[in-house]
């Protein structure tokens, strides 16, 4: 069976991590075909709305370092998060159509991310939220800083990026991270029948909000200039937090330099039809 799974069903594409041995961690072949795989369901007429799971108990534990381990510079592993990883994050932020992400278990750093990308999360009552990356010295590199404050709000968004624990399923659900908690059993069926309700909904679709995605896009852009591996010292020790800026009027957290121009802050699209 393939590391990632893309089918289509009566309008519903799925998107299934299949690595469970891993806790569906991603390699970069994974990367190239998710993303791939949300691109295609963007141009397909017969896709309604896209889900996003995880095989066997996990949704997705981040980078496979395994995979990664032979990429020891900084330019280089910048070049995977730019050509690799934030390809996932960029088709997820185009796609026109509803995205949902049905998480059972972990879903750590960019696991994480990836969720927080998705429209809609729906959650299993062992499900397990976190921005991991503090613990080895980075900074959220596919989309985390951006996309949390906007979801949780500035201070909460900040004590999880700062501290790296993790957010169990019930305070997902109160922090707004989830909308439903389902037995882990009932969570497949309960993502697929909301993908049923969207995919016979009203048919039409609105563009991607370009301001947001543009704001989105050049946010991992910059996050991908200040990123350097786990074996180089960064700015910041290993669990301290990232320096940021303090503006007022802007509601995300400031994780690259002070000197940076700030960008526009469009906040949340109107609808979750558009991105």
């Amino acid at each position: 069976m393939a590391d990632l799974e893309y089918t289509i069903t009566d309008g519903i594409a799925t998107i299934l991590l299949n690595r469970p041995h891993r806790k569906n961690a991603f390699t970069l072949e994974m990367l190239d075909h998710w993303a791939a795989a949300l691109r295609s369901a963007r141009t397909d007429p017969q896709v309604r709305v896209v889900l996003v799971t995880g095989a066997d108990g996990a949704f997705c534990a981040g980078v496979d370092l395994d995979d990664f381990a032979e990429i020891t510079s900084t330019l280089g592993r910048q070049e995977v998060l730019r050509d690799r990883v934030h390809r996932v994050a960029a088709a997820a932020l185009d796609l026109d159509k509803p995205l949902i992400a049905a998480v059972d278990g972990v879903a750590v750093g960019a696991g994480m991310d990836m969720a927080l990308a998705c429209d809609i999360r729906l959650a299993s009552t062992r499900a397990r939220f976190s921005e991991a990356y503090v613990r080895v010295g980075l900074i959220p590199g596919d989309g985390g800083a951006h996309l949390l404050p906007r979801i949780v709000g500035q201070a909460r968004a900040l004590e999880l990026l700062w501290t790296g624990r993790f957010v169990e399923a019930e305070e997902a659900r109160a922090l707004g991270l989830v909308l439903s908690l389902h037995d882990p059993a009932e969570l497949s069926e309960a993502a697929l029948a909301l993908c049923r309700r969207l995919a016979d909904g009203r048919r039409w679709r609105s563009a991607p909000s370009n301001a947001s995605s543009a704001t989105a896009n050049e946010s991992i852009s910059r996050l991908r200039s200040r990123w350097s591996p786990p074996n180089r010292p960064s700015s910041n020790p290993p669990g301290t937090p990232p320096r940021r800026s303090r503006r007022s009027g802007r509601n995300a957290p400031r994780v690259s330099s002070v000197n940076e121009p700030a960008g526009p802050n469009p906040g949340r699209p109107n609808d979750v039809w558009t991105r």
